[in-house]
C-alpha cells in the first residue's frame, strides 16, 4: 500500500492542498479513475489516505480535484498542471 505519490517536477506550496477539499485522482494506468483524500503535500509530493492498494507506477498521469458541495458532490478541477506525471521511485 502507498501513502506518499511523487512528482519531482512539482513545484507545489507545501500542505496547499491538505484542507480536507482536495483529491488525488490518477488518470492512466491500473489505477485509472481511483481517487484519495490528499492529507499533506511538499513541493513534490502528496500524500493520501487512504493508501492506494498498489503504488502508481512511475509515468502515469494524474489530477487534483477539489470536492465542490456546492456542486451537490461533483469536483472543479485544480492541478498543477492538469494529466501530470508521477515519478515514483523503483
Amino acid at each position: 500500500t502507498t501513502t506518499v505519490v511523487n512528482d519531482t517536477a512539482a513545484a507545489l506550496t507545501s500542505n496547499v492542498y491538505a484542507n480536507g477539499s482536495y483529491y488525488l485522482r490518477i488518470t492512466s494506468g491500473a489505477l485509472a479513475g481511483v481517487q484519495r483524500l490528499i492529507t499533506a503535500n511538499g513541493t513534490t509530493s502528496y500524500t493520501v489516505s487512504p493508501a492506494f492498494a498498489s503504488a502508481p507506477l512511475s509515468g502515469v498521469s494524474y489530477e487534483v480535484v477539489k470536492s465542490n458541495i456546492d456542486n451537490f458532490g461533483g469536483t472543479d478541477t485544480f492541478s498543477p498542471g492538469a494529466n501530470r506525471t508521477l515519478e515514483q521511485p523503483q
